[in-house]
């Protein structure tokens, strides 16, 4: 086994030699790839978090009736306790809404009397701050005796959602479509490297070689480029990450693991190319007659 693997890298370095400008061309073009699909993955992950963030602000605020008594009032926040996904609900008095509000006593004393309602403020549990699930409370609520109106920031949570979903969609697209191209240059180099090889291939063939063996180097030889790549994207997404972290300190860090799964991502590409390249030329050659 160990003989095969050392017979297959060297053979894929002799090959990678011979090929010269188009293996270099297919290795960069693994590698730009693969640093478009790293930016826009970090862009997204980092958005997300910054999301994330701002969803935690969401909280839904209920207006009520001035004419509600104390007992109607624990009644509602028992009954909003109760639904799925409420964390907590806390009473905001006139006093206390006029408090915070800070107007200008001027005013208040205008006005003749606090003009601010009292209200039930609801933190939301993490994972329930969707806009179904705003809704939902909402919907349960709002036609409960006393409440004059709700602040939900529904329609903000359905913008929220809607961005993450175009984002993240953009960025699955974006790695079909570069990978696809990745698999289809280093494909056509390794298809170049076996026609160079095919008298070599075609004795080999005469001799009883099997097909493991012929493929090997081939193989061996994407998943060369692919890593190759990959190791170029890693390199591009650390330096441009370390550029944005002096300028954006929020930045999630760039994880070891993360900068393996280029390269890893790389040979993968890599050898689904080379593989796809060698079937396709032996199933050609032997229905030539």
């Amino acid at each position: 086994m160990s003989f095969h693997v050392g017979y297959n890298i060297r053979e894929a370095m002799v090959n990678l030699k011979r090929t010269g400008g188009i293996a270099i061309v297919a290795t960069t073009t693994v590698g730009l790839s693969l640093f478009i699909l790293g930016l826009f993955l970090l862009t997204t992950i980092n958005v997300r978090q910054a999301v994330g963030y701002l969803q935690e602000k969401v909280e839904i605020e209920v207006f009520l009736d001035d004419a509600l008594d104390r007992g109607q009032t624990v009644r509602l926040i028992s009954r909003i306790c109760s639904l799925d996904g409420v964390r907590e609900a806390v009473y905001v008095s006139k006093d206390d809404a006029l408090h915070e509000a800070a107007l200008d006593s001027a005013l208040v004393s205008a006005v003749g009397a606090n003009p601010l309602p009292a209200s039930i403020r609801i933190e939301l549990k993490d994972g329930f701050r969707s806009e179904r699930d705003v809704a939902r409370i909402v919907g349960a609520i709002e036609t409960a005796p006393g409440v004059e109106e709700i602040a939900s920031g529904q329609q903000w949570a359905g913008y929220v959602d809607r961005f993450i979903l175009i984002l993240s969609v953009i960025t699955a697209a974006i790695g079909i479509l570069f990978g696809l191209t990745s698999i289809f240059v280093v494909s056509n180099t390794v298809h170049l490297a076996i026609f160079s090889r095919r008298e070599v291939i075609t004795i080999m063939e005469l001799v009883g070689a099997k097909d493991g063996f012929i493929r090997g180097p081939f193989i061996m030889e994407g998943i060369m480029q692919g890593a190759l790549g990959g190791v170029l994207a890693a390199a591009g997404i650390t330096a441009v990450h370390w550029a944005a972290q002096q300028k954006i300190e929020q930045l999630l860090p760039l994880t070891p693991t993360l900068l393996v799964a280029f390269v890893v991502t790389g040979g993968l590409l890599g050898g689904i190319a080379s593989g796809a390249a060698v079937n396709r030329f032996l199933k050609t050659e032997r229905m030539i007659p």
